[in-house]
């Protein structure tokens, strides 16, 4: 039960860095000249960071089962982001950049799982 708890407060983590630095890229998108076709590879981009963030805090707590944790924080986080914006955008197709998401999103899960054990405390 501990281990799904810490695997809910991984998760936890990096959708609220994912929600800050999309409140700061709004800003800067409202304030600057920034063109919408960079919207996604940004989003990417703070998907990954707070994976990779997320996973590196879950590895240093966890170092049994770091690896497979890291990606079930990974495919949870995933997992919602794409029912979540299928129902708002009324699609549940899979497209190319969603595998593309994915893949980068489980690289990240997995990169952050394994600095995380390797940061001595």
């Amino acid at each position: 039960m501990e281990r799904f708890k810490s695997i809910l407060k991984g998760t936890a983590i990096a959708y609220g860095l994912t929600f800050i630095c999309i409140l700061l890229f709004s800003f800067i998108l409202v304030n600057t000249n920034l063109k919408e076709k960079y919207i996604d590879s940004i989003i990417i981009i703070i998907s990954s960071f707070s994976i990779l963030i997320s996973s590196i805090s879950y590895g240093i707590k966890n170092k049994k089962n770091f690896l497979i944790d890291g990606i079930v924080i990974t495919l949870l986080y995933v997992t919602v982001i794409y029912v979540v914006s299928s129902i708002l955008g009324n699609s549940f197709s899979m497209s190319g950049s969603s595998l593309i998401f994915i893949v980068i999103c489980i690289f990240c899960g997995i990169i952050g799982s394994l600095i995380g054990k390797n940061i001595k405390t």
